[in-house]
């Protein structure tokens, strides 16, 4: 009996730009880049120009007093503090690099968090973008049950990564093999060591 299977076809090769946790900086839109291995995390594309883009993956954590243990479930008035960081961090970023987040095409900026929902700090972290962005950019514009993204500037295309099938040996090897959408995808990571701004946002529990 013939077998009348479709084979799956090969994985098509994406050789991007990364941006490690708790980094950001501005980079030239002209191949692609994007960001992977947010859980509580953040990961934030703002096109600033036809040729320039602010990339960032935001790692907010709440920390425990003066010790090293680190938490992503707010409680009081962190969440309102860490959106206040957030918001005054974009302020700050935008001035130095003189671009105005009113002349933004608030419809091309991503969002991406697998864990956007209250009491986690990536609903907080979303609420402080919302703000700089006078509410253009909201809870409903979340790409959600995704750990990453790729924006591929030359063939107008982005990629949304999905966390279901995305494991931790993925995400510490510089190429990885996942599906997006209905064909498989093979990521080649160039880790942007340039990322020079530090967004790892933090309040302190007492």
């Amino acid at each position: 009996m013939q077998d009348n299977t479709n084979p799956s076809p090969p994985p098509e090769t994406i050789h991007y730009r990364n941006i490690p946790p708790s980094t950001g900086g501005p980079f030239p839109l002209s191949s692609p880049i994007g960001t992977r291995d947010c859980q509580t995390c953040v990961g934030l594309f703002i096109p600033i120009s036809a040729e320039k883009c602010y990339v960032a993956h935001i790692n907010a954590t709440i920390r425990v007093g003066g010790s090293y243990t680190y938490l992503h479930k707010v409680q009081d008035d962190e969440g309102s503090r860490l959106e206040e960081k957030v918001l005054a961090r974009l302020k700050v970023i935008a001035s130095q690099e003189r671009w105005d987040p009113q002349d933004v095409d608030a419809s091309k900026v991503i969002v991406v968090c697998p864990r956007p929902d209250a009491p986690f700090v990536g609903w907080y972290v979303v609420n402080g973008i919302s703000a700089f962005f006078g509410g253009r950019v909201g809870h409903e514009d979340v790409v959600r049950g995704c750990h990453g993204f790729v924006v591929d500037p030359e063939r107008g295309k982005r990629y949304f990564l999905p966390s279901e099938g995305f494991t931790l040996s993925d995400s510490l090897e510089e190429q990885w093999v996942q599906e997006v959408g209905d064909r498989p995808y093979r990521f080649l990571v160039e880790e942007l060591k340039s990322a020079r701004d530090e967004w790892a946002p933090e309040v302190t529990r007492w």
